[in-house]
C-alpha cells in the first residue's frame, strides 16, 4: 500500500497508465497489476524462468488490463534482414524471412553465451568487444556483396543481444535505491529511441537505397563502443576480473 500511494502522489491521486517491469524478478512482475490505472497496460521486458501467478478478477479482469511482452529487440531490427534478402540478394519473401528466423536464434543463444562469459569478463570489455563486432558485421552488410553481406548482417544480431541489458546493468551500477528507480524509469523509456531510429532509417531507405541506410546503425553502434571503453576506463580496469 505504500507503494501505490506514493505513486498516487507522483500522478495526481492516479495510478500509472503504462507500467513497464525490466527486473526479471517474478514477485515485482505480478505486482505490476497492482499500480495500473484502469484501462492501463503492463509492460514485460525482463523474463523469469518462475511461473507467473496474479490475482485475475481484483486487478486485471476489472481494470480491463492489458498485458503486453517486449524481448528487449524492435521488430525492425528483424525486418531489415527480409528487405536486405530481396532488394540486394534477389530472394523471394519466404527465402529471406528464413534468414530473419535464423537471425532471432541467433540473437536469443547468443543472449545465453553472453550470460556465461559476463562470469569472466567486465560488462564495459565486453560491451565494447560486441560493439565493435556489431559495426564490423554492419559495415560487411553496406560493403560486401550478395549473400556475404546478408550473412553479414544477420550476425549483428548475435551483437545486439548482449547490449540493452549490460547499457543497463552498467548504467545502474553503484547507485541508491531511489536513484536506480528513476535511472530505471528513464533507461525504458529510452526504448523508445528504437522506434524512431528505425524510421529514420526508413527515411535513409528510400531517400538513398537499403545498403547506405545502415550506416545510420553503424553510427549508434560507434557510440556504444565509446561508452563501453569509458565504463572500462574509468570503473573496471582496476578492478579485478569477476570471479
Amino acid at each position: 500500500m505504500q507503494d501505490i500511494t506514493k505513486i498516487r502522489q507522483l500522478a495526481n491521486d492516479r495510478l500509472a497508465d503504462v507500467i513497464v517491469d525490466a527486473t526479471g524478478n517474478h514477485h515485482s512482475m505480478v505486482r505490476a497489476f497492482e499500480f495500473a490505472a484502469f484501462a492501463g497496460r503492463v509492460v514485460y521486458v525482463g523474463i523469469t524462468q518462475s511461473d507467473l501467478q496474479f490475482p485475475h478478477a481484483v486487478f486485471f479482469h476489472r481494470r480491463e488490463l492489458t498485458l503486453l511482452a517486449s524481448r528487449n529487440a524492435m521488430p525492425g531490427d528483424f525486418r531489415r534482414i527480409v528487405h536486405y534478402g530481396m532488394e540486394q540478394v534477389g530472394l523471394s519473401l519466404a527465402e529471406a524471412q528464413s534468414y530473419n528466423i535464423v537471425a532471432m536464434v541467433i540473437f536469443l543463444c547468443t543472449r545465453w553465451v553472453c550470460t556465461a562469459l559476463l562470469r569472466y569478463y567486465s560488462p564495459g570489455r565486453m560491451l565494447t568487444t560486441f560493439a565493435c563486432g556489431a559495426f564490423a558485421f554492419t559495415a560487411g552488410a553496406i560493403y560486401l556483396p550478395g549473400n556475404v553481406g546478408l550473412i553479414s548482417l544477420v550476425m549483428v544480431s548475435a551483437c545486439m543481444s548482449l547490449m540493452f541489458p549490460t547499457i543497463y546493468g552498467i548504467s545502474l551500477h553503484s547507485l541508491t535505491k531511489e536513484e536506480s528507480k528513476l535511472g530505471s524509469a528513464f533507461l525504458i523509456m529510452a526504448i523508445v529511441g528504437g522506434a524512431v531510429l528505425t524510421k529514420f532509417q526508413g527515411e535513409l531507405f528510400d531517400s538513398f537505397g537499403v545498403r547506405e541506410s545502415f550506416w545510420l546503425p553503424a553510427a549508434c553502434f560507434v557510440l556504444i563502443a565509446v561508452y563501453g571503453i569509458r565504463t572500462f576506463a574509468k570503473f573496471e580496469r582496476d578492478s579485478p576480473a569477476p570471479a
